[in-house]
């Protein structure tokens, strides 16, 4: 757990800002990721591999929507603190369980704001796919904030899913 927050703060501190306009939260690139990772626990910031700027206005659309929806909702403190939850009570089952709900939540919802904003479920599973691939180089903190499930449970989720699932 120690050893992922370094790594996030040292991403963080060695990324640089982007030209693109941002309120909150900050948008910031970095040479050292190669998928889109919220990070910050005190102010959450979005972090793009340095190929942001190839990006079609599609995708860097579901990219921004995704991750604000993950910063707005403060999920990178809140993961935290549920691993850190872990860490202490490891031996029960119900702290994994718990831990695992959390994360599936935070991208569902991620999942549909960024849905919201692409044309259609299949052109955001095209995205996602995309990403899911190049997780095999990836960095390992940006890898274990989006890891909750098989890639393909999530596919077949977003695919089969009703918009506004998880809306009131």
């Amino acid at each position: 757990l120690l050893i992922g927050l370094w790594l996030s703060v040292r991403i963080l501190h060695r990324s640089s800002p982007t030209s693109l306009p941002a309120n909150r939260p900050a948008i910031r690139e970095s040479h050292e990721i190669e998928s889109p990772v919220t990070a910050g626990i005190l102010r959450p910031t979005i972090l793009l591999p340095k190929d942001w700027r190839a990006w079609d206005a599609t995708r860097l659309n579901a990219v921004l929507a995704h991750e604000t929806s993950h910063a707005r909702r403060r999920d990178p403190a809140l993961q935290f603190l549920s691993s850190l939850h872990c860490a202490l009570l490891w031996i029960s089952p119900a702290t994994w369980l718990l831990h695992r709900a959390i994360v599936r939540t935070g991208e569902e919802i991620s999942d549909e704001d960024a849905i919201a904003a692409t044309p259609d479920r299949a052109t955001y599973v095209e995205i996602l796919l995309d990403f899911m691939q190049r997780g095999a180089r990836a960095n390992p903190v940006e890898v274990a904030m989006a890891r909750y499930d098989q890639p393909k449970t999530r596919i077949r989720r977003i695919l089969n899913a009703t918009a506004g699932a998880h809306r009131a």
